[in-house]
């Protein structure tokens, strides 16, 4: 039998359970503490949809109040001890989702921003073949806004007249791409 003294066996015990080492417990805290200043850093509306702890939700929203440098860094530590607690894989998860939607958005924006140029710019066939590419039909709110913009002569109802036909065309690449997202889970969950 082999005896060791004490200090040693404490030792081997130390060794025998596994725990993450010095750095990765640092990496890990450091990861909690950039999601807690994420978290302060989301606009109200959207905090809701992310934090389901009440005590983590109350912490965010009295930092959000929070000018004060020295107390902001305080309560953002204090947000991350919080997030040990909570379950913070849920968080990431709802955080990236929030972010996959923002640039979602981003992008049907920039595209509806180009079409609308491109279509301004056009006369009526090369309109047509342009809504055809984008996989749009032309509509009646559509061709009014065209209408207006074409016979306006101010300025500022020319700009007006722009800004609809953006957002017409924005709703309707929103309503297309809405309904091939629903066609591609139709598929998945066949």
């Amino acid at each position: 039998m082999l005896f060791l003294r004490p200090q040693r066996l404490h030792l081997a015990i130390l060794m025998a359970v596994e725990r993450p080492s010095k750095s990765a417990q640092k990496r890990a805290a450091m990861a909690i503490r950039a999601l807690a200043d994420e978290l302060v850093e989301l606009k109200p509306g959207l905090l809701a949809k992310v934090i389901d702890n009440e005590d983590v939700d109350h912490a965010v929203r009295e930092a959000q109040a929070i000018n004060s440098f020295g107390a902001l860094r305080r309560q953002k530590q204090y947000i991350a001890r919080l997030l040990r607690d909570a379950d913070v894989d849920r968080i990431r998860m709802a955080l990236q989702a929030l972010q996959a939607d923002d640039t979602q958005d981003k992008k049907r924006f920039r595209a509806a921003e180009r079409l609308r140029d491109a279509m301004l710019k056009a006369d009526a066939s090369t309109r047509s073949e342009l809504l055809t590419q984008a996989g749009l039909e032309t509509t009646d709110a559509l061709r009014d806004a065209l209408q207006r913009h074409a016979t306006s002569n101010d300025a500022r109802a020319r700009k007006n007249a722009s800004r609809s036909v953006f957002r017409v065309l924005y709703e309707a690449l929103a309503l297309t791409q809405s309904q091939s997202q629903s066609r591609e889970d139709n598929k998945d969950n066949r």
